[in-house]
């Protein structure tokens, strides 16, 4: 059974996919990791910490996950994105496929997208803001829901970092 889901950028662009991790919605800065190994590592690196990792590799979870590369107790980003994800992992010192693995600590997860172009994409335009939406939507849907997640991050933003007392700054 497919699970639809697919990815929003704040340009209005729609990447469509499949859902293979957690179910929801998730929003945050589009970051790329470009290592042709290492995925379980890229999981735990706290520099990806609320941010949404996109794997430049076509394959993603052929060795599964292992104890022995599990150096943090908990998974980093907030979602992931992928080419191909490979649902049958086959090493010895797997303990769980990628996707189990995503479902166990309720982290969003899209497979099936064109990650190089969506490479390319960010090339151009500098950093992308994104939005996973889980589910079966219309474009006209998806980008309704992603517009007012952006809108509600960017209200949660300033909020945190304005000043909205009435005392001036002191230097």
């Amino acid at each position: 059974m497919i699970n639809p889901a697919a990815l929003v950028l704040t340009d209005g662009s729609i990447f469509r996919g499949e859902s293979v991790g957690a179910e929801g919605e998730v929003i945050g800065e589009l970051v790329f990791y470009r290592n042709a190994t290492g995925y379980q590592e890229a999981l735990i690196d706290p520099a990806c910490a609320g941010k949404i990792v996109t794997f430049t590799t076509s394959h993603i979870g052929n060795t599964g996950i292992n104890d022995q590369d599990n150096r943090f107790a908990s998974i980093a980003p907030s979602a992931v994105v992928m080419r191909s994800l490979s649902l049958i992992p086959s090493h010895f010192r797997s303990r769980e496929s990628f996707s189990d693995l995503l479902r166990r600590r309720n982290i969003i997860a899209l497979s099936g997208i064109d990650t190089r172009e969506l490479s390319q994409r960010a090339l151009s335009a500098g950093t992308l803001l994104s939005c996973i939406i889980t589910g079966n939507y219309s474009d006209r849907e998806l980008q309704e829901k992603a517009a007012q997640s952006f809108a509600k991050r960017e209200s949660t933003l300033l909020t945190t970092f304005s000043n909205l007392s009435n005392h001036p700054l002191e230097a």
